[in-house]
């Protein structure tokens, strides 16, 4: 009796269901999953090639440098992306970072007619959430997860530890010819800045742009961090007078954590962190 109860109750609800205008049970519908990929930037590379085991990396860009693993693929962007070429790859996927490229660009590449991803963040908690739709795509969304919680574990142990004073903090990438850039406010980097205890200066933007010794010398950051090392910037004559390098404040973190959204961001806002709390601690 308690049988034929429940199955008549099953059938009524199906019944019901196909009926227009009923609702409907709605049913999460996974993500599609890609075989193969295309990366166009440097830190989509680092991501994909280190988390990503379940698609192939076919194509990437000639300044992918980390894993080393990523060098098997091909290259397929210099300066700008060879759209003929990723054409012939046919990849799946063509992910890449949209602060490193202008309108004109993302617009050849979504022309291409294959599915893309863009990386747009200009925040930790922004970048986060990117790293898990991505991974869903790739059908290694613990991987993702696993990577999205231990950037956010980094920001949180360093907003444990902060100074009475948050300090101004300018992030530049020096030129050797005199040529300096610096990260914009309202960068991903400018977002790590503060996630380690510092309060970035520069120009409203959300990417590295030229910047003259006598601007730099105007926004008188209390520190200076570097893409890099930071001899060029330190040993320019015009900025001797600048009181954040006549005091030393000044630090270097390696040039890939600093310039690039990529799978070793924990790593900036550690180095990042530090260097802010060490340099505090000079006089």
């Amino acid at each position: 009796m308690h049988r034929a109860f429940v199955l008549s109750l099953f059938v009524a609800a199906v019944t019901i269901g196909c009926k227009p205008g009923a609702e409907r049970i709605a049913f999460p519908v996974r993500p599609k999953h890609y075989q193969t990929v295309a990366s166009l930037s440097p830190g989509s590379t680092e991501v994909l090639a280190s988390m990503a085991y379940a698609v192939k990396l076919v194509g990437r860009t000639a300044a992918c440098n980390y894993p080393p693993s990523a060098a098997t693929a091909e290259v397929v962007a210099q300066v700008k992306p060879d759209y003929e070429k990723i054409k012939s790859l046919n990849p799946g996927l063509v992910v890449y970072d949209a602060s490193i490229y202008n309108d004109q660009d993302i617009a050849q590449i979504k022309a291409l007619g294959i599915d893309t991803f863009e990386f747009k963040a200009d925040t930790v908690d922004q970048y986060s959430d990117e790293i898990r739709k991505l991974g869903a795509l790739a059908g290694v969304e613990m991987e993702a997860s696993t990577y999205a919680d231990k950037m956010l574990q980094e920001r949180k142990a360093a907003a444990a530890e902060t100074l009475s004073t948050v300090p101004k903090v300018a992030l530049i990438l020096p030129g050797k010819s005199g040529e300096h850039y610096i990260a914009g406010i309202k960068s991903f980097h400018a977002d790590v800045i503060r996630a380690s205890g510092g309060e970035p200066v520069g120009p409203d933007v959300n990417r590295y742009v030229p910047i003259n010794a006598e601007a730099l010398i105007k926004l008188n950051p209390d520190m200076i961090v570097t893409a890099g090392e930071p001899n060029a910037l330190t040993s320019d004559p015009r900025l001797k007078s600048l009181p954040a390098i006549a005091k030393l404040r000044v630090r270097g973190i390696p040039q890939d954590l600093a310039t690039r959204k990529g799978f070793r961001v924990e790593k900036e806002i550690n180095m990042m962190h530090r260097s802010i709390m060490d340099m505090a601690g000079s006089k």
